[in-house]
């Protein structure tokens, strides 16, 4: 990935992570939201000009077309909040984020989802490779970051806890062999 894009995508990140679940004015995370800001040119004119868009509302404009927030405009100005995509890219870019597990630990995530759930199955499958889970067996997933907590909250917001489990602890054997 190049420099200007993994700033651009720290920025999206650092966005996701301030945006709240429920509604909230715009000007507590993009503090130039208030007030309008005009290019030089404009200064003395007659005529009305276009304002100048800043990184913040260009960031904000990508979320919105990426669907990852909702936006309502009220009396009290641009209210936001995150979309159900929203919170799931949100997630999965916090997940990338988590510190490694102590002394060799893996967390190990377990499943098996009957075929009546295929869609939910597939989604899980889909967030667990996406979030950098390495695949073991055809439903045993493995990391070496301590991811438990986010795992956790993806799978009761999608219904699937019956049929999950998830295990945090070293491989014995692998350690004798050492």
């Amino acid at each position: 990935m190049e420099k200007g894009t993994k700033k651009v995508a720290n920025k999206i990140t650092k966005l996701l992570r301030q945006v709240q679940d429920d509604w909230f004015s715009a000007e507590l995370v993009l503090p130039s939201y208030k007030g309008i800001r005009y290019s030089s040119r404009c200064i003395g004119r007659v005529a009305p000009c276009v304002p100048r868009r800043t990184e913040e509302r260009r960031t904000l404009h990508y979320l919105k077309r990426k669907g990852w927030i909702e936006t309502s405009k009220t009396a009290k100005g641009l209210m936001i909040r995150l979309s159900q995509t929203g919170k799931m890219e949100r997630l999965l870019r916090t997940m990338q984020d988590r510190p490694m597990l102590k002394r060799g630990a893996r967390c190990l995530v377990v499943f098996d989802i009957p075929e009546q759930a295929r869609k939910s199955r597939d989604a899980f499958r889909h967030f667990l490779k996406a979030a950098g889970l390495s695949l073991i067996q055809r439903s045993v997933w493995s990391t070496d970051r301590d991811v438990l907590k986010d795992v956790s909250r993806f799978i009761a917001d999608a219904g699937i806890g019956k049929w999950v489990q998830i295990f945090v602890g070293t491989d014995v054997y692998k350690n004798l062999r050492s």
